[in-house]
């Protein structure tokens, strides 16, 4: 059998959210679509393409939109009741690309409802996949923007989990 580590722990990470998030974004765009059409607003969660999963670095670039960024934060041995358990403290980076001058109302609509996306699935299913194991959100970073080129912005929101895995 082989053995758990920080390398699977990413990899399963990515597939999950590949395999997860789509039907979440659908279900949190269901859940404010009564109050969109009364404030008159149109906001679209696009799908994260498979290209827009990076894992441990952060390559903006505005022709992949959105993108997720995976980064292993750290890894401790500890334990969980008799058993020996490790660690693993990661980030999830939501990043989404656009011009500098957007409508900012509606990119930070659009960030927190990924946001809220991503944090369900952990929460919700994660756990489940991984067997012996608790997930558990550190917190969530908001409205970070990073420039790429002269007038394109990456807007970034973070979540950060700890999952301990036995």
């Amino acid at each position: 059998m082989a053995k758990f580590d920080a390398e699977r722990l990413v990899d399963r990470i990515q597939s999950f959210l590949q395999d997860n998030l789509s039907a979440k974004l659908t279900e949190i765009t269901a859940d404010f679509a009564a109050e969109d059409a009364a404030a008159g607003r149109v906001i679209v969660l696009e799908n994260v393409p498979n290209e827009g999963y990076f894992l441990n670095t952060i390559i903006p670039s505005p022709n992949i939109n959105p993108i997720i960024i995976i980064v292993l934060d750290s890894v401790t041995p500890t334990s969980a009741g008799t058993l020996s358990a490790k660690q693993y403290v990661f980030s999830i980076i939501l990043g989404h690309a656009g011009l500098k001058n957007d409508l900012w109302d509606n990119i930070q609509r659009k960030l927190a409802r990924y946001t809220r996306a991503i944090e369900e699935v952990l929460m919700e299913k994660f756990a489940q996949l991984m067997g012996h194991s608790q997930v558990k959100l550190n917190g969530i970073t908001f409205n970070q923007e990073i420039e790429i080129k002269q007038g394109q912005v990456l807007r970034v929101n973070g979540l950060n989990f700890t999952a301990t895995i036995a």
